[in-house]
């Protein structure tokens, strides 16, 4: 019995410091100050990021170019089937546009053999 007293106790114990933590994240978001949480997500997201140069198609008969790799962000344009992009990084699934600005989701287009590829520059003189 007495180890059941302990362990109730211990429970009682911790709720007031979960409502302590919820009351001091209710302040930061009154306060306009940002959670903790988003700051762990945005330096996720940086973390995400991978560098590439890789030229792609459209594959299906209108794609949206968002405004951030997301699903629900900005439609900046859309675009038919064929045109043709470079993308210069990745996040979550969506291509960076190097030149026009804006992201495509990568499940929607197809990378082109590697002989239509964008060559890198050397940083040797030629």
């Amino acid at each position: 019995m007495s180890e059941e007293i302990k362990n109730k106790a211990a429970a009682e114990q911790q709720k007031p410091a979960a409502k302590k933590k919820a009351s001091s994240q209710k302040k930061q978001a009154a306060n306009g100050a940002e959670p903790k949480a988003v700051k762990e997500q945005s330096r996720t997201v940086k973390n995400q990021v991978k560098k590439t140069t890789k030229k792609v198609r459209v594959s299906v008969p209108l794609l949206n170019v968002r405004k951030e790799p997301t699903i629900t962000s900005e439609v900046l344009r859309v675009v038919e089937k064929g045109a043709e992009f470079v993308i210069n990084a990745h996040v979550y699934g969506f291509g960076k546009l190097a030149n026009e600005g804006g992201y495509v989701h990568l499940d929607f287009v197809e990378l082109l053999p590697s002989e239509n590829q964008v060559e890198e520059e050397s940083g040797a003189g030629e």
